[in-house]
């Protein structure tokens, strides 16, 4: 089932299906390639030499690619910005950015091609590290770095934003921490987008945030950021159903890790593993301040669940699908006499093979061919004034192997206007007045009878209509 309060993110992402008595986990790869900066084509050896990196491409002006292969001192880690020291989240590299500098009006942005595009209609869990600098009075601080923008787009060169997270106000004052790598993360609903584009896509007016200058000399004020480690990962959601087989196992391993917690049906897991039960099943993982939840329903589903034996009565000079007979039992095809077939034509016996998702099973079927018929009898008038001979206009039918399910009886004055209409009676009639009881005069009505006729196993319905005249006198 498709996941439900996106809230959250699994780093797991978990499917779950009944394969002769297993319930199976599966982990989903990080569509970011390079997520992490690690990958060089050359050691960046000063400022700017972003196109040193595999996969990512600078879309505007010169990111900084920062790595402990180079030489260079300003690029080697630590980097020394303002009060505090960058070094990478993880591994050996990072990149940095200016969201917005004042100097040249300008802000700097980056892309990179996802390992495939998104899928429509599915969820992701995209997340990456973030560092901001220090909140002072020097030429870069973080009076701007609200403004810094992960968003999914179509085309590499085109300034559409799909799917942008952390746009401005989005980041609250305790967010930006000081000095500290933070993660920033969300959940993305995939619409076919090819490319993850990292940058900032305000101007001054949009981007400045005046709750974070210290001074109130904004003229100078820039914003540099780094970060790291962009991780997407698909959450393959839990089916709609798990089939419940003999001796079947509805245990799933799982690997909780830090600062996560599962919950199913409301009770915290604490072991390596989930077992799931019969019904409706709630699954929960809390990662502190976002929350994940899927469903899922467990039926038993056993091999042996077919009678030995049926009888079907078929109408003469039609067909019956088999697979409307058997559409409570959960199977996923039916052989008659050994063939892939659904709709028998004959009478006759048949020798019924059922697959479902725990095996199959062996029937015999006998079918009996007869007269189906449904006759419907309507009066052309009717008098309502009370005398108990002929008050109502109503509907009358005879069937033999047939049912007849009334859906609606609408009354039309001579002129198109419809002046009653009821639904869903078992026996339709009209008493003569309008929907609100109000008496209507004598004279020609026109009428209309909507139903669905059914044959004997109440599953091949035919849409019907009748309309003619009506006579209403007193």
């Amino acid at each position: 089932m498709l996941m439900k309060n996106c809230f959250g993110k699994l780093l797991i992402a978990m499917t779950l299906f009944c394969v002769f008595n297993t319930v199976e986990s599966q982990e989903s790869q990080n569509l970011v390639p390079n997520g992490s900066f690690e990958e060089l084509y050359t050691c960046p050896e000063q400022t700017g030499d972003f196109d040193n990196l595999m996969f990512w491409k600078r879309k505007s002006i010169t990111p900084d690619v920062f790595s402990y292969c180079s030489n260079n001192p300003f690029i080697q880690p630590p980097i020394i910005l303002n009060t505090f020291i960058g070094v990478p989240y993880t591994g050996e590299a990072m990149a940095g950015i200016y969201t917005f500098s004042n100097f040249n009006d300008v802000s700097e942005s980056f892309t990179v091609e996802l390992i495939e595009p998104l899928k429509y209609g599915v969820y992701y869990y995209f997340s990456f590290m973030h560092k901001v600098p220090s909140l002072n009075n020097s030429s870069d601080f973080s009076c701007i770095s609200k403004t810094i923008n992960a968003c999914f787009t179509y085309s590499i060169n085109e300034n559409v934003y799909q799917n942008c997270i952390y746009e401005y106000g989005d980041l609250d004052d305790e967010d930006l921490v000081e000095g500290e790598w933070v993660k920033r993360d969300a959940i993305i609903r995939g619409s076919g987008e090819i490319f993850l584009e990292v940058g900032n896509v305000y101007n001054i007016e949009q981007s400045v945030s005046y709750s974070f200058c210290p001074s109130s000399d904004i003229i100078t004020a820039s914003a540099y950021n780094l970060v790291d480690d962009f991780e997407m990962h698909e959450i393959i959601a839990l089916p709609d159903t798990i089939y419940y087989c003999d001796s079947s196992s509805l245990i799933q391993d799982i690997e909780i890790l830090e600062n996560e917690k599962y919950y199913l049906n409301g009770i915290e897991v604490t072991t390596s593993s989930i077992n799931y039960s019969i019904g409706l099943n709630i699954l929960m993982i809390d990662f502190g301040n976002v929350t994940y939840f899927d469903t899922t329903f467990v039926t038993a589903n056993n091999v042996s669940s077919a009678s030995n034996s049926y009888e079907i009565i078929l109408c003469e000079g039609e067909s019956v699908n088999i697979e409307n007979f058997f559409s409570g039992y959960n199977y996923d095809s039916i052989l008659i006499n050994g063939r892939e077939q659904a709709v028998i034509e004959n009478a006759g016996s048949y020798f019924l093979t059922l697959f479902n998702p725990c095996g199959y099973d062996t029937s015999f079927l006998s079918v009996v061919e007869t007269k189906c018929s449904c006759n419907i009898f309507i009066p052309n008038s009717f008098s309502p004034n009370g005398d108990g001979i002929n008050d109502l206009f109503r509907v009358y039918d005879h069937c033999e192997n047939s049912d007849i399910e009334y859906e609606r009886l609408t009354i039309y004055d001579r002129w198109g206007g419809v002046v009653s209409k009821s639904e869903n009676r078992s026996e339709p009639y009209w008493d003569g007045k309008t929907s609100s009881g109000q008496v209507l005069p004598e004279g020609i009505y026109i009428y209309l009878i909507e139903y669905k006729l059914a044959r004997y196993d109440g599953q091949n319905y035919q849409q019907m209509s009748k309309a003619g005249e009506i006579n209403l006198f007193y």
